[in-house]
């Protein structure tokens, strides 16, 4: 139970400001995927909350088959009373129906959405299931900048549902300090890797750096583009990708830079195909911030699955096995991103390569869709 979409639809979201996440669609596609490699596709279903989007998706689209797994769709307005309580309602009847097999039955939802958690809980003693929650956050750390009154409400009620699971996927192991009080059974993966398979692209001859994320500061936003600036290299470029708080600050910076673009909002698809393209993923975000604790953001295992090499921060929900396969940012301000490029590109192409593939070999290895669907079910057959 999630927000799972086909990538067409997911495009259209996002071009029509619905602020759907590409993260989100990304853990959730490639969860789904896991468990069809490992399972078939004939043990799954999956229900998905899609915000309405004014135009006449809803009247034609109630949901779709995905790789032989049924998809179904609750259109939803969340500033509509009446839409939510359609909405709930509807999950309550898709359960009851889903729910009538004889098999043990487990609910999967992508964290706690409660037009999903409420029915889901509502339902679950008399249905004789358990709830499993992929938590991707924390719902007390959500950025709050412009949240309508319903986002509020919704944030709040999320905070009450973190501790009503019986059983938790984190991404951190920190996050089971705050969702996870009554000490259910819990498991970390911290993300999943999918294999690109992406037709061979050839690199920029231009060294070439790509930021793809949320245009905020607490990701180093400001930091990147100071210490870009400070490099006074005109035969490098710097791509940002994302939208965010600091826009205006990054739109500022290419009409006096030419050699800085900003491409705004790029589907999945398109980001991808940039970060093979590059020579080098930025990731610097503050480490020193007590949420990146609770956190492992899914752009770390995308850029690493590419084969470019990777700049991150050591932030607290990494493990620190991760660091080995990455350029580390120490030194969190605009000079430490200045120093630490020029250290890089002093590197031989040999090198920065071997960085990258290592990388890249180690996430479609050890936390590819199969391996990571195959540690999830394995812990919901030993506790559920």
């Amino acid at each position: 139970m999630g927000y799972f979409c086909n990538e067409k639809l997911f495009d259209e979201l996002v071009k029509t400001g619905s602020k759907s996440s590409h993260a989100r669609q990304q853990l959730e596609t490639k969860l789904i995927n896991g468990i069809i490699k490992r399972k078939g596709n004939n043990t799954l279903s999956v229900v998905s909350y899609i915000p309405e989007i004014g135009n006449d998706w809803k009247q034609t689209r109630n949901g779709e088959c995905y790789s032989g797994v049924s998809v179904k769709y609750l259109w939803c307005n969340k500033k509509k009373i009446i839409s939510i309580i359609t909405a709930i309602y509807q999950n309550l009847c898709y359960i009851k129906s889903w729910a009538q097999s004889e098999n043990k039955k487990i609910v999967i939802t992508y964290s706690v959405n409660p037009i999903h958690v409420i029915p889901a809980l509502l339902l679950r003693k008399k249905c004789k299931y358990k709830i499993i929650t992929l938590c991707s956050e924390i719902s007390i750390f959500r950025r709050t900048e412009n949240m309508s009154f319903a986002s509020k409400i919704s944030k709040k009620i999320s905070k009450w549902l973190d501790n009503s699971f019986d059983g938790y996927i984190l991404l951190s192991k920190y996050m089971n300090e705050v969702v996870n009080k009554k000490r259910k059974p819990y498991i970390i993966i911290e993300g999943i890797a999918q294999d690109d398979r992406i037709e061979k692209i050839t690199k920029r001859d231009k060294i070439t750096l790509l930021y793809a994320g949320g245009l905020t500061e607490d990701n180093g936003i400001r930091i990147l583009l100071e210490g870009f600036v400070l490099l006074k290299r005109l035969d490098l470029e710097l791509w940002i990708c994302g939208e965010g708080p600091l826009e205006c600050l990054v739109r500022e910076y290419t009409e006096i830079h030419p050699n800085i673009l900003f491409w705004g909002i790029q589907p999945n698809q398109k980001i991808r195909e940039m970060e093979h393209q590059v020579s080098l993923l930025m990731a610097p975000r503050f480490s020193y911030n007590e949420f990146t604790k609770y956190s492992f953001p899914s752009k770390i295992i995308e850029y690493m699955s590419s084969g470019t090499p990777t700049v991150l921060t050591r932030l607290q929900g990494i493990p620190e096995e991760y660091f080995t396969y990455v350029y580390i940012l120490e030194n969190e301000t605009a000079m430490g991103i200045k120093y630490l490029i020029e250290k890089i590109l002093s590197d031989s192409d040999k090198e920065r390569h071997r960085i990258g593939q290592t990388a890249k070999e180690f996430v479609l290895t050890k936390k590819n869709e199969k391996v990571q669907a195959e540690k999830i079910i394995k812990f919901i057959d030993e506790n559920f």
